[in-house]
């Protein structure tokens, strides 16, 4: 969903339908607090939902293509939360600046990551 307007709780499906071809998509500031759907998008290359109330990663599980991520103000605190970016194996660039993780979830993320950039 575009645009910075009403509440949104999950990426809604048949929006994301219309998306199926997109390599890049920015869901900023869109108040998405989940990414249920998004895995739909397999050749997604880049991917920012900076400054949404996310509460869960795990629909972005199976976006095997995604090698930047940025996830900027999202509040996330919690280091469970970062559990499902360990099966983004392609990711080379995750960014997580203005979020209060704990640094050894940061740490811990980064070695199941070698060869991704994480920015904090």
């Amino acid at each position: 969903e575009g645009g910075g307007g009403g509440r949104v709780s999950a990426v809604h499906v048949p929006a994301l339908v219309r998306l199926v071809g997109a390599t890049d998509l920015d869901l900023a500031h869109n108040a998405l607090r989940g990414t249920e759907g998004l895995h739909l998008l397999r050749g997604l290359a880049s991917l920012t939902l900076d400054a949404n109330p996310l509460r869960s990663l795990w629909g972005l599980v199976g976006l095997t293509s995604l090698r930047s991520l940025s996830l900027q103000h999202c509040t996330l605190s919690a280091p469970s939360v970062l559990l499902p970016l360990e099966l983004l194996l392609e990711l080379r660039t995750l960014n997580l600046q203005g979020n209060s993780l704990p640094p050894e979830a940061v740490t811990a993320l980064q070695a199941k990551l070698p060869r991704c950039t994480i920015l904090v």
